[in-house]
């Protein structure tokens, strides 16, 4: 089986986060037939993470890959389910987030020889949601013995390869705005939370926020805008949900704090900011020093490999790969070019997919090595 023959039978299985089980249970039995131990970890019923190993020794390297698809767009042009090809683009549901990195991680785990060292392959759930499946491998102990992890997964759209050393961290929170109700037709009277809102959030532009040259801009995304009246009044409550892309280093209680003053300084509405309920904790930043002798090791490799070294990027938006960093493993980004994820006809490069699993093989091959450089450096 090719690695576009592995990725059509991918996509033809629908995996829309919740419903990862056939798709799992498919790359199970992959996994079984390229020699692998597997076991099933339950994350909640009838949704499991897929966990894979083979090979000997006191620690490992992770391969990781999440299974679950976001559901495809009102404006696809085609099948999302059939893998269709244009010249060097592959197109289908899920082919750059990331069943193409999942094809790219099966493929190696075909070809890898378990004398060579031992090998752990992670395949999760819900990573599109909450990254239930990270948060419950994260916490299981199963990753105490790895060295280090390699996701293939994009950090940035980009028509070249990259090297991901982090992920920029995303809190979210419920905004809620009381103003004072009156009788509409009745001008003059009442605070309009629809109104301060509206005035709010054109100021939301001037809170300062963090730029770097490596690690971008951080960003605030309106998710979420609620409130209204029956009757003809004065809407006095107003509600919404941010999302905020921050930096490593950052934390959620001191964003929150820094909101809340932000906005009680522009309105005479009373103003609360709250952590955003949900089933796992909000997802930090991190970043790996590109002086982290793994770096120096993969980025030789690279050299040698592709006659020059990956340009070393920040992932743009928050993935399982901020779950797995919790660890204090060295976690490293390297996946095939591609783009349009959660937009309508997602591709892939194919030759970039061959590639990268010459990539995969060839850092499998000084796996050994790898593992003593990373663990002998300083966590």
């Amino acid at each position: 089986m090719s690695i576009l023959e592995t990725l059509t039978s991918l996509v033809a299985i629908p995996s829309v986060s919740g419903q990862e089980q056939d798709l799992a249970l498919w790359c199970e039995a992959f996994l079984n037939k390229a020699g692998f131990q597997t076991e099933r970890q339950a994350v909640a019923p009838d949704r499991f993470n897929v966990l894979a190993e083979t090979g000997e020794g006191p620690q490992t390297l992770l391969l990781y890959a999440h299974l679950d698809t976001v559901p495809p767009a009102a404006d696809w042009q085609g099948d999302p389910f059939a893998l269709q090809r244009t010249g060097d683009r592959l197109t289908g549901l899920g082919v750059s987030d990331m069943k193409g990195g999942l094809a790219v991680i099966l493929e190696a785990a075909r070809l890898f020889r378990a004398q060579d060292f031992r090998l752990k392959i992670a395949l999760g759930v819900d990573e599109e949601c909450w990254s239930q499946g990270a948060w419950t491998l994260l916490n299981s102990g199963w990753l105490d013995d790895v060295a280090a992890a390699f996701v293939p997964e994009l950090s940035i759209d980009s028509l070249h390869p990259t090297l991901g050393l982090g992920r920029l961290g995303c809190f979210s929170y419920r905004v809620e705005l009381l103003g004072e109700s009156a009788h509409g037709a009745v001008p003059g009277q009442g605070l309009n939370a629809i109104l301060e809102s509206a005035r709010l959030l054109q100021q939301l532009t001037d809170l300062p926020l963090a730029q770097d040259a490596l690690w971008g801009r951080e960003q605030i995304l309106v998710r979420e805008i609620s409130g209204g009246q029956a009757s003809l009044s004065v809407p006095d409550r107003c509600s919404w949900v941010l999302s905020c892309l921050m930096h490593p280093g950052r934390e959620a209680e001191e964003l929150r704090a820094r909101l809340a003053d932000f906005l009680q300084a522009w309105t005479r509405c009373d103003v609360s900011v709250a952590l955003l309920e949900r089933p796992t904790p909000m997802a930090q930043g991190y970043w790996l020093s590109p002086s982290h002798p793994l770096v120096g090791r993969v980025q030789n490799l690279m050299g040698r490999f592709r006659g020059q070294v990956l340009p070393e990027v920040m992932g743009v938006s928050v993935a399982d790969e901020n779950i797995l960093a919790q660890s204090g493993k060295p976690v490293l980004s390297l996946a095939p070019v591609g783009g349009n994820s959660h937009r309508a006809d997602e591709w892939v490069s194919a030759s970039s997919l061959q590639q990268t699993l010459s990539l995969y093989h060839e850092l499998l091959r000084r796996g050994d090595s790898l593992i003593r450089v990373a663990t002998q450096a300083p966590q």
